[in-house]
């Protein structure tokens, strides 16, 4: 893992919020009951929002060690297609950032600068062995779907939770008993670097689904930094169409 993507992600994609936002849901009383493994993939798979069009808004704020951010996010994804992000700082845009299979784009709006290039070669840089879904289904939400007979589950601290291997990361989730959302987890790779994440205020839209608008990252890197970030949307739209408007001023100069 590598902090620079995390933050092409987070504070210029996403510009999430963080650090102080306490969890909004009140302490679960349900008790937490053994679940088979099949039974716990059959509940992350029908949470996993299947999406045409994914909009959404919030505000925000990200830290990195001692600097930190407020912003207001407009996220726009078209399956397989695109990730379009607007970032505003102080009411006034800072940020257009473009993501296609092939290519990024980012606009410095403050510096009228702009920087374009392919993505493979960014992950690449980064080494994150992602694909573009994933990018796209990490943003909208939803997390990895492996087979259920990858799963050790048990009971922690009346959560049910499932231990499993992604690629050459390890995951670790906390389920909500009564209903087998996700409450919190983490990731960590063979280095020992680690994303912590916290998904609250779940709302219930009419297709079924429970999307949660308040989320919650910690960062521990391998040198030593940290991050922390949170994310609460206030708006989400499924399968609604939006213009995704993206051009470069001729008098922008390219990094």
């Amino acid at each position: 893992m590598n902090k620079n993507l995390f933050f092409l992600l987070f504070s210029l994609s996403l510009s999430i919020i963080l650090f102080g936002c306490k969890s909004k849901k009140a302490i679960q009383q349900t008790p937490a009951v053994d679940k088979y493994s099949s039974e716990i993939y059959d509940s992350l798979s029908n949470h996993h929002l299947d999406f045409d069009w994914f909009v959404a808004e919030g505000k925000g704020k990200y830290q990195m060690n001692d600097k930190s951010i407020s912003t207001k996010t407009y996220l726009r994804l078209k399956k397989d297609s695109i990730i379009w992000i607007v970032i505003k700082k102080f009411s006034a845009e800072s940020n257009r950032i473009l993501l296609t299979p092939d290519s990024f784009f980012i606009l410095y709006r403050l510096e009228q600068k702009f920087e374009r290039g392919s993505l493979s070669n960014l992950l690449a840089t980064n080494q994150i062995d992602f694909s573009f879904s994933e990018l796209q289904d990490f943003l909208a939400g939803n997390v990895p779907l492996v087979d259920s007979s990858a799963y050790k589950n048990t009971i922690e601290n009346n959560f049910n939770t499932i231990t499993f291997p992604y690629r050459e990361l390890m995951a670790k989730l906390y389920l909500n008993p009564s209903d087998l959302t996700i409450h919190h987890g983490f990731v960590q790779d063979d280095k020992m670097q680690t994303i912590r994440l916290i998904m609250d205020d779940y709302r219930l839209r009419p297709d079924g689904h429970k999307i949660p608008y308040f989320r919650e990252y910690l960062f521990d890197f391998e040198n030593g930094d940290e991050a922390k970030a949170q994310f609460e949307f206030s708006e989400i739209d499924i399968n609604v169409p939006k213009k995704t408007r993206f051009t470069i001023p001729d008098y922008y100069d390219e990094i």
